[in-house]
């Protein structure tokens, strides 16, 4: 929609930032339907295609949802952190790669994103697990955030870093 946006670096304390894609200031009022802080936000296909390819050429996992949770894209790096092919992962619910355990928090976690019900002091960012190709369990830390694309479709993209070594 060509709304203007800008990138703003966080400090979440003293051991992790995020990246935060905010409506830019050049506006008064924002566009019918634009995101708030903690909404959705939405995504043209022009104007944030360089910052969408930064995180896919990025070395941090990265990850790309439909409004159902099926795996819509990856980056090499996931590909690379999970040791699955693209092709095996693409149309995937990515709550079959994590520990089934883990399967009633995540489930609780989807149904308040697509309900809206995200609240302003939920953390920015969680820590979860997958189960690799070969059966290992990867602890990863996740910034996740709700997006609207061109055609009003809801898309979560998942941001990763690999906390493996943190826990062996």
């Amino acid at each position: 929609d060509g709304c203007p946006a800008t990138l703003e670096w966080c400090r979440l304390d003293y051991q992790h930032s995020a990246l935060r894609l905010l409506p830019g200031p050049e506006r008064s009022t924002p566009p019918q339907g634009a995101a708030t802080l903690h909404g959705p936000l939405v995504v043209p296909t022009g104007g944030m295609r360089d910052i969408t390819m930064l995180l896919w050429e990025s070395p941090f996992p990265t990850l790309l949802q439909g409004p159902d949770f099926r795996c819509v894209d990856v980056n090499q790096a996931f590909v690379d952190f999970l040791g699955f092919r693209r092709e095996q992962l693409i149309g995937r619910d990515t709550i079959a790669l994590q520990p089934q355990e883990d399967w009633l928090a995540l489930r609780a976690s989807r149904e308040r994103a697509q309900a809206g019900s995200a609240q302003p002091n939920e953390p920015a960012m969680s820590e979860e697990r997958f189960i690799d190709a070969s059966g290992r369990e990867r602890p990863f830390r996740c910034a996740r955030r709700a997006l609207i694309d061109d055609t009003g479709q809801t898309l979560y993209l998942s941001v990763m870093q690999d906390a493996t070594a943190e826990h062996v």
